[in-house]
């Protein structure tokens, strides 16, 4: 309709990079999927070069952890060069310290400890640890930690941790790469005063190559909270903008306490597990991407609230590093009641595109955005202007309900002006399924719940909207 916003003006940069896929994608012979296929999470495709293959490596200029043992026995609260770090190293509490310009060694199982009160910055600096796991820089109360201007952080258990503290997180233009955890945050519930990431832009989480001794493990997480009240956010988009995760099995996870993720622009791809998945709390995106994930674009175990704009899911078989899920399931949004939260609950879905091309598959289900059991007094529903393209040899739903009331109060349940097209593709007759594609397909217990103006297209063996 000519009054729409479409997502491609709203996400043009990614639009064009999905479109391209697409496009090269209906070259390719199909490719029949069995559950023979479905694997270990490993790492997949082609390692890339570490800095710590080079041989011989830099020699250092300074070594630390042995004599200096903490930041307080430097004449200085600056270093560069090339810096070894080779057992416990802290940054004396009170004081100031900065690696500028830096590229630190560090040894399995060391940690950087940072003190009560202290300041550390990293700027430019590279962290590696090349002959096996270093424990990570971990933050003790009341201390404020900085990254910046293309910092490097590697081949750690927990590459940044505020645990059981009061810690402020300021981090920027910085890469975390085959970290177990790029950034861990946690707290007892309800804690008055938990660490707090007061900024997170232009950071890349990823798992370029196995993990640091292994043959094929990958990273568990970009981010992990725990009873963290809010994990990131930001108004504009100018605190929590351009965070990429890719080739982990959590982007971000969270558990424990209520917790808020709001930000502008986060990009996620071949994640294996769930991009974002939640304990309970809301998520507010705008302009994001949902690229080739494995179970979950976002789940929310218990939704207290759930708002999405000009955002992309996509998966397709024909990516060259396509993420098989590994229950035959997979889910673009899975939001679910929370029974014990009865304030106002609201799910607003708009100018989002969730695609999934996968024509030869036939042993998976896949839901695009799946509501079951929304029968809270205080909810209100909007799933408004958005595009569902699907093509599947298996089972696949645009949107899937079961049991949704709105009769409870002054509450609404819309899906309004959306537009299916779906597509169901038999593979051969010896596969023993029909395939099936719908645009909505809802059952059980549904009252009120209106279906208004929304455009159905597709082929055979596709439905519109099937009520039960």
């Amino acid at each position: 309709p000519p009054h729409r916003r479409t997502a491609a003006q709203s996400f043009s940069k990614f639009t064009i990079t999905v479109l391209l896929f697409v496009w090269g994608s209906f070259g390719h012979p199909l490719r029949a999927q069995s559950d023979s296929c479905r694997s270990p999470i490993v790492f997949v495709g082609e390692p890339s070069s570490l800095f710590c293959d080079q041989s011989p490596l830099p020699a250092c200029s300074l070594t630390l952890g042995t004599t200096i043992k903490n930041s307080s026995q430097l004449s200085t609260d600056e270093i560069s060069g090339v810096i070894c770090i080779v057992e416990d190293f802290s940054i004396t509490a009170n004081t100031e310290f900065t690696f500028k310009d830096a590229t630190v060694f560090i040894s399995p199982g060391v940690e950087i400890i940072v003190e009560e009160g202290a300041f550390l910055t990293l700027d430019h600096t590279d962290l590696h640890g090349c002959t096996g796991l270093w424990k990570g820089i971990r933050l003790l109360n009341d201390t404020y930690f900085t990254s910046k201007n293309s910092t490097f952080i590697e081949d750690a258990e927990k590459a940044v941790s505020a645990r059981y503290v009061k810690s402020i997180l300021e981090i920027s233009q910085t890469t975390f790469d085959r970290n177990l955890t790029g950034i861990w945050l946690e707290h007892n519930a309800y804690a008055s005063n938990p660490p707090i990431l007061v900024k997170l832009s232009e950071t890349f989480f990823k798992c370029s190559s196995p993990i640091t001794g292994t043959s094929s493990q990958i990273s568990d997480h970009g981010i992990y909270a725990k009873n963290m009240p809010t994990v990131f956010a930001s108004k504009t988009g100018v605190n929590t903008e351009e965070v990429q995760f890719r080739n982990m099995k959590f982007g971000i996870k969270i558990e424990g306490q209520p917790a808020i993720i709001k930000g502008h622009r986060l990009i996620f791809r071949d994640i294996r597990q769930s991009c974002i998945e939640m304990e309970r709390g809301r998520v507010d995106l705008t302009s994001s991407l949902f690229f080739n994930y494995g179970e979950y674009g976002i789940k929310i175990d218990k939704t207290h609230g759930l708002k999405l704009t000009s955002s992309f899911f996509y998966v397709s078989e024909f990516l060259p590093n396509y993420v098989v899920s590994s229950t035959g399931l997979r889910y673009a949004i899975q939001p679910f009641q929370d029974n014990e939260y009865w304030a106002t609950v609201d799910v607003d879905i708009r100018q989002c595109t969730i695609q999934y091309y996968c024509p030869s598959i036939v042993d998976e289900d896949f839901f695009g955005i799946q509501l079951v059991d929304f029968i809270s007094p205080g909810l209100n529903v909007n799933i408004y202007d958005n595009d569902f393209i699907i093509s599947t040899a298996g089972h696949a739903t645009g949107i899937k309900l079961v049991s949704a009331l709105s009769n409870l109060g002054n509450n609404i349940f819309n899906i309004t002006q959306n537009r299916f097209q779906t597509y169901a593709t038999p593979t051969s007759p010896s596969s023993g399924s029909t395939p099936v594609a719908s645009g909505i397909d809802a059952s059980g217990k549904i009252s009120n719940v209106k279906i208004i103006g929304n455009l159905f297209s597709g082929g055979q063996n596709t439905s519109g909207a099937s009520i039960e």
